[in-house]
């Protein structure tokens, strides 16, 4: 009797090690969104500046990310549905990194407009799966403790700032050519990290195709959506021809780097008091702010016609972006049903995703006909148009589950 009630008790203690979230899996987390967001880093600072430099027209590198969001909108939802029907995380990470690396690869065989419309997409196909499936292993990992998601994704923010300041020199001396070795070199180390990430139990309760019907049939959701869809076609074309702005107004391949990099350090104090700020302000005031800051930096950077402003305007980038990104993931994580969390992150994901085609499409034709500018001076009137969306989602969203 006395061996029987032992091996009950080390069971039941079995149980609760396996139900507590544990460290050692938000470590493996914290070092895979550094290796990550280094890709996305030297991928958002250089690629439209080597696309321009291979003699492509503003058209086609609008075109280009066009087609890349637009596989990534269709894409996100599909990997977060697997996500929480498969459970496994690590498999489909690996599935996504391994493409996302031989699709890489493949830019340093070609400078043919074809190609590299297909390779672009190809990568987004692939890479569109990466941040919604750590996110949501994130949270699940949290628990009760979901406010500090931002401590953890503040590790994306240093592995971007890191890429950022260092390929920045190297590129200056080797050329823009070498990047594409040096992300499937991180990529690869991406994928060994992962042997470390555990799967998860599938806790599926909601059908996942009716219980995303009923997010969409939201109309606080509705409105979220579309002022973000609205914001993001606006963000989409500061990131893709700020670095063109930059060389415009006589700044160098360095300067880019560098204001990238220093953009994305001022995410950090963000990120780590994003505990204190999910809970003292709603995340629609903190996105309200959010959107005022965009506007102002979008605006700036219509009128600037000399490198000395690139890098203080480009401080602004923390409030905007940090801001912007913890309150959506705040709002789609708490309005979503525990067993729906992947498939709700990568919808939100696909919104941004389809801004990210408006905003490829929009920008090239506003590149080619108004200049850079010009662009940024009518993207600034889209951040005060999603301000009125949110203004008008009804107050306390987070606090209405499906």
């Amino acid at each position: 009797m006395g061996r029987t009630h032992t091996i009950t008790e080390r069971l039941d203690a079995g149980k609760k090690v396996l139900n507590t979230p544990q460290r050692h899996p938000l470590l493996v987390v914290k070092l895979l969104y550094f290796c990550y967001f280094m890709t996305f880093s030297i991928y958002v600072t250089y690629i439209n500046v080597y696309f321009r430099s291979i003699g492509l027209t503003g058209l086609q590198i609008g075109l280009i990310n066009t087609i890349s969001p637009f596989l990534g909108m269709i894409s996100s939802p599909l990997w977060g549905m697997f996500s929480d029907r498969l459970g496994n995380v690590r498999f489909l990470m690996m599935m996504a990194v391994s493409g996302a690396g031989l699709s890489i690869l493949g830019f340093t065989t070609t400078q043919t407009y074809l190609a590299i419309l297909f390779l672009a997409g190809a990568y987004s196909l692939f890479t569109s799966s990466i941040v919604p499936l750590l996110d949501s292993t994130t949270l699940l990992q949290l628990g009760t403790d979901r406010e500090k998601y931002g401590l953890i994704r503040v590790w994306g923010t240093g592995g971007f700032i890191f890429a950022a300041w260092v390929f920045g020199s190297i590129f200056e001396n080797s050329g823009l050519d070498v990047m594409f070795y040096w992300m499937a070199i991180i990529l690869l180390i991406f994928f060994v990290m992962l042997l470390w990430l555990p799967g998860r139990q599938v806790t599926l309760r909601t059908p996942v195709i009716s219980g995303l019907l009923q997010l969409i049939r939201h109309p606080s959701w509705f409105l979220f959506s579309a002022s973000l869809l609205v914001m993001g076609i606006a963000s989409s074309g500061l990131h893709i021809f700020l670095g063109i702005l930059i060389k415009e107004i006589g700044g160098n391949d360095a300067l880019v780097g560098k204001a990238f990099s220093l953009g994305a350090l001022t995410e950090i104090p963000i990120m780590l008091s994003s505990v204190v700020l999910l809970r003292r302000f709603s995340p629609r005031s903190l996105l309200s702010l959010a959107y005022i800051l965009y506007f102002i930096r979008l605006l700036l950077f219509g009128v600037i016609s000399s490198t000395v402003w690139v890098l203080p305007l480009n401080l602004l980038h923390g409030v905007t972006f940090g801001l912007y990104w913890i309150a959506s993931i705040a709002i789609a994580n708490e309005i979503a049903p525990d067993s729906l969390r992947a498939t709700v992150q990568g919808t939100l994901m696909a919104i941004l995703s389809l801004s990210g085609v408006l905003g490829g499409l929009l920008s090239g034709w506003f590149f080619d006909i108004y200049g850079t500018a010009s662009l940024f001076r009518i993207y600034s009137v889209f951040a005060l148009v999603a301000l009125l969306l949110l203004w008008f989602m009804r107050e306390g969203l987070s606090e209405q589950p499906l």
